[in-house]
């Protein structure tokens, strides 16, 4: 477990951001299926810092961490494992700079919680709500934000247009069109903080005139986008997804069942046929400036070449998989979840999520995937914008040396405090002064002194 104390002290200075107002629709996926997976604790900080964020600003004023300690009863430890969750689950953002005058300074940043429905279409999030809630509350809480059925029978739909109610002039609107689109991309979630998935490679005119002929429909929105991430994470090609499909199709309900892909994925993964023989990357080589300035493979080691060759040609989970058979182990069930969670959610290109695996697995030697250590890298990545492979090893090796560096700081200013100073006695730089005697003193020793030399001849 990380040590909390190192990485936050209670004289830091926070201060709680975010960009909209919590929508009163998110609230309710915040306190009924957030909580149950983020924890209370989680939770408090998540409420508290909303509400020192002013509506206009967007913005809380900056505070002592003892303070928000304090408001919620809690100590460092746990205040940021707490705070690991918000992160790891797509709640919170945190940056952070070291101030000359006032030292280390966090920006907590809030994000939107999913909506209900956004949530419950999250195969991952949902998947982790039924493992913590048990399948009776899970049941409950999706008959409770289950659009109702609400009949109309017996009725006729009278119900007025737009331009039936408000009229308004054409030339006007035409004038300020301009003002009004820039708004619209002002007010766009998206432009805020969305980033791109992977392109699809789906030949979707193909495999739609394929699933026609067995019958089948061309998928909805959502199933296409779940079936997206699936064939990035597998590589599969069009008729093997087709086939899935197939597999999948609930024939009463004439729609494919998502839950039943998701059991057909778990339960028959696709394996690799070759195991690659994955490169170790020596992260304290001297090549780290090369690697960051390099416009090609050129001018890489051919331990770097390989792993980007192999990184942008293998499927994340056949690359996992890979990995873990060179390991004698296997890939868990959790393991499995978190892959799809990363090609789904972190809009990381597959040739980066390898690099990732390799660095947790090979790098680090770790026996599995963390899931909070994973998510911690992959958001981190996520925000510095890397978006190829080439990127992902120059950020690793530049970490790495940076840690190089702090550890021999910290090891020669050890080595400098540990070092024993032995206090001298004062006489060392003050000598006593010495006494003078008197000549009739003098002459008595002198005379003494000849007696016992005159004596010592004698008996010789």
């Amino acid at each position: 477990m990380e040590n909390a104390w190192k990485e936050l002290q209670p004289k830091n200075i926070y201060q709680g951001r975010k960009r909209s107002p919590l929508k009163e629709e998110n609230r309710n996926a915040l306190l009924y299926l957030y909580q149950p997976l983020i924890g209370g604790e989680a939770l408090s900080i998540y409420l508290t810092l909303l509400t020192e964020i002013s509506l206009e600003t967007g913005q809380g004023p900056e505070g002592l961490h003892a303070d928000l300690l304090s408001s919620l009863g809690c100590g460092i430890p746990q205040f940021y494992e707490a705070r690991k969750k918000l992160e790891g689950i797509g709640l919170l953002d945190v940056y952070y700079k070291e101030d000359p005058s006032l030292g280390a300074c966090f920006l907590y940043e809030l994000l939107e919680p999913m909506s209900v429905k956004q949530f419950f279409m999250d195969s991952v999030l949902s998947f982790l709500l039924l493992e913590k809630v048990g399948q009776r509350r899970f049941d409950q809480l999706v008959k409770h934000f289950e659009p109702k059925k609400l009949s109309t029978e017996g009725y006729q739909k009278k119900t007025k247009k737009f331009l039936e109610v408000y009229q308004f002039n054409e030339a006007s609107f035409a004038a300020d069109k301009q003002q009004i689109e820039k708004l619209e991309e002002t007010f766009t979630e998206q432009a805020i903080t969305k980033r791109l998935p992977e392109k699809s490679t789906i030949d979707w005119s193909f495999l739609t005139n394929w699933l026609q002929k067995k019958h089948i429909d061309k998928p909805d929105e959502p199933t296409i986008k779940q079936l997206e991430m699936y064939q990035q994470l597998y590589g599969l090609d069009d008729l093997a997804l087709g086939e899935k499909i197939v597999e999948a199709y609930d024939f009463t309900e004439q729609k494919i069942s998502l839950k039943e892909l998701q059991k057909i994925f778990l339960a028959n993964p696709v394996s690799q046929s070759s195991t690659l023989k994955v490169p170790a990357e020596n992260l304290d080589s001297t090549e780290i400036k090369k690697v960051e300035s390099a416009p090609n493979h050129g001018q890489l080691s051919a331990a770097s070449v390989q792993l980007i060759k192999e990184a942008q040609s293998v499927p994340p989970m056949k690359y996992l998989e890979s990995i873990k058979k060179e390991k004698n182990g296997y890939v868990s069930k959790s393991e499995t979840w978190l892959m799809q969670e990363l090609v789904s959610r972190s809009g990381l290109p597959s040739s980066v999520i390898n690099v990732l695996l390799n660095y947790v697995l090979v790098i680090k030697n770790q026996a599995s995937l963390g899931t909070n250590y994973v998510n911690t890298i992959a958001n981190e990545w996520a925000q510095q914008k890397i978006m190829t492979a080439e990127d992902a090893i120059a950020h690793i090796k530049k970490k790495s040396q940076e840690s190089a560096e702090k550890k021999q700081t910290r090891n020669y200013s050890n080595t400098r405090r540990n070092v024993r100073r032995e206090k001298l006695p004062d006489w060392v730089n003050q000598p006593k002064d010495e006494k003078k005697i008197s000549q009739e003193k003098q002459a008595e020793i002198d005379r003494r002194f000849k007696e016992y030399l005159a004596k010592k001849e004698g008996d010789n």
